[in-house]
């Protein structure tokens, strides 16, 4: 496929990538998530064939519980806002440095999503009484916590479902 490649990365440069990607504008001179620009790693080849396979359907009530605000309590990014929205039947990933259309979240169980833009997983907290409290993101081999802030309302249109 056109525009594809190996992309040599070191931990250093995942983690530049990560801090770029959860809005940490200082964190690199180049802008990794923009549109055209292809992140060919091996665990993102894996995400994309993991697309390809029968992504097994959230609930609408677990989609909307889903949906809120988390802020990134560690790392080069602390303090950093993520945002998870539903329109209709799909949660996208949301924060300063994402492109404006949105990181699409594709399910790999009812706990845990994925991007297929990069190797980066996020998996839900619950309490006790099964309230979402948080998110764990897993990238290059780290995982940094999100705590929830507040719940975002659904929205019924504005995302283009084909991703």
């Amino acid at each position: 496929m056109p525009g594809e490649g190996e992309l040599k990365s070191t931990a250093n440069d995942l983690l530049t990538f990560l801090a770029a990607f959860l809005g940490d504008r200082k964190a690199s001179p180049w802008h990794i998530l923009r549109p055209g620009f292809v992140v060919a790693t091996a665990a993102a080849k894996k995400a994309r064939e993991q697309r390809k396979t029968i992504e097994p359907a959230l609930e609408p009530k677990l989609l909307t519980t889903y949906a809120g605000q988390y802020r990134v309590a560690a790392g080069p990014t602390a303090g950093k806002i993520v945002t998870i929205e539903r329109y209709e039947e799909v949660l996208v990933l949301k924060s300063r440095s994402t492109p404006p259309q949105e990181l699409r979240l594709h399910a790999k169980n009812e706990h845990e999503l994925f991007i297929t833009e990069a190797d980066l997983q996020a998996i839900f907290q619950f309490d006790s009484q099964g309230h979402v409290t948080g998110l764990l993101f897993r990238f290059a081999r780290t995982v940094t916590a999100a705590p929830r802030i507040e719940s975002a309302p659904a929205k019924t249109s504005g995302m283009n479902k084909e991703r």
